[in-house]
């Protein structure tokens, strides 16, 4: 079997350098910085040592074979003693089979960086808007991502940046988009800000929108046709209540003949 020890590097701030030496059954395997992060794997049970320059109390950790020990760097100040903190410990396939579920993710199609810390991301059914930093924090109050379904999008808006920034802007039901310009739409949650003088996200924002277009076709034509579905069953539906009525001889075969034309659209 096999089995893997994951390194956190010290996280206290007030240590000079930091540079922790891993030693795995005596013989070094390998350093991890400050605030940095190590991985290690080993067949067998294994001992792993942490030391930091020549202080001579080092951390001890043993490792179980077919785990993953997580562990942390820690400073003892009082005693200046390198100390080896594991924060968990867990099956090995356990291990790697939630970083392939990871992995497995769904992907976006494609990514727009508009370069004023604004990302969208395209995905089979709908787009993700990413918008970071403290200006975009400031003027939209905006924290995490936003998620528009094709569905939702009644139409996009595209300023072609050129001497001015440019943007994309996202037209939702009842939404309120600001039509103000870029000055407006840059404190619009719904607009991608597109940066002024760059030919290379000029490009690629318009390829963007020719894939975006195609999508917003594509889910209302599909939406249009499970609501055809639906009016049609629901028609078939209304049809054969009034034929009950007529068999009952609670109405005429004229006034059946007069309604079934009418929900058929005859």
């Amino acid at each position: 079997m096999a089995g893997k020890a994951i390194i956190h590097g010290f996280n206290q701030g007030f240590l000079a350098g930091g540079i922790v030496t891993i030693v795995l059954n005596g013989e070094k395997a390998g350093t991890v910085d400050q605030k940095g992060t190590a991985e290690i794997r080993f067949d067998g049970e294994s001992t792993l040592v942490l030391k930091c320059g020549i202080n001579p109390m080092k951390g001890k950790v043993t490792l179980q074979d077919g785990m993953v020990t997580e562990i942390q760097c820690k400073y003892n100040r009082l005693t200046g003693a390198v100390q080896a903190e594991v924060l968990s410990t867990v099956p090995y396939e356990s291990a790697e089979a939630d970083a392939a579920r990871a992995q497995a993710v769904e992907q976006p199609l494609d990514v727009l960086d508009g370069g004023a810390k604004d990302i969208l991301y395209l995905y089979e059914d709908h787009v993700v808007i990413s918008h970071r930093g403290a200006l975009n924090a400031l003027s939209m109050g905006v924290k995490g991502d936003k998620t528009i379904y094709y569905t939702d999008i009644t139409s996009v808006q595209y300023k072609k940046p050129a001497l001015t920034a440019g943007y994309l802007q996202f037209s939702l039901p009842g939404g309120k988009e600001d039509r103000g310009g870029v000055f407006s739409a840059v404190s619009d949650e719904n607009t991608i800000t597109l940066k002024a003088g760059d030919g290379r996200i000029t490009a690629k924002a318009e390829q963007v929108l020719e894939i975006l277009n195609q999508k917003i076709r594509e889910a209302k034509s599909g939406a249009h046709a499970a609501a055809t579905v639906v009016q049609q069953a629901s028609a078939a539906d209304e049809i054969k209540k009034f034929k009950e009525l007529l068999d009952m001889g609670v109405i005429t075969q004229e006034e059946f003949d007069a309604k079934k034309k009418q929900l058929l659209g005859l």
